[in-house]
């Protein structure tokens, strides 16, 4: 396995964890997910897929982290953010508007959640 392919089955599994599953599961979920093909073979610096998916997996990491945490997250903001850009100017796909409206959406479900004035930033 190449270095992103462990990166995105490290996340997968984290996620699960984080989640509830025994570690078990997620080990074996996340396994089941490292052995197909398109992981294993055909990874390269020149495919983006690979990277896009590494990118997803931690944007969905972090987003979990900022939805589920009633502390500071400004670390799981900034690399939310970081990832949604990171994938914006890696593909066309995911445009700029993309992004600002899932963090628009995200910011303003964690801001639900935590209650307070519209005028303080909810991170």
């Amino acid at each position: 396995m190449r270095p992103l392919a462990i990166a995105i089955v490290a996340v997968i599994y984290l996620f699960l964890r984080r989640f509830g599953y025994r570690a078990s599961w997620a080990a074996l979920f996340a396994g089941a997910f490292g052995l197909s093909p398109q992981l294993m073979v055909f990874e390269s610096v020149f495919f983006y897929a690979h990277i896009e998916a590494a990118l997803v997996t931690l944007a969905m990491l972090f987003s979990a982290r900022v939805l589920c945490a009633r502390a500071n997250v400004r670390g799981a903001w900034l690399g939310l953010v970081l990832c949604l850009l990171a994938l914006a100017l890696l593909r066309s796909l995911f445009h700029i508007a993309w992004v600002a409206a899932c963090l628009i959406v995200i910011g303003g479900l964690v801001h639900r959640r935590v209650g307070g004035d519209w005028r303080r930033p909810a991170i």
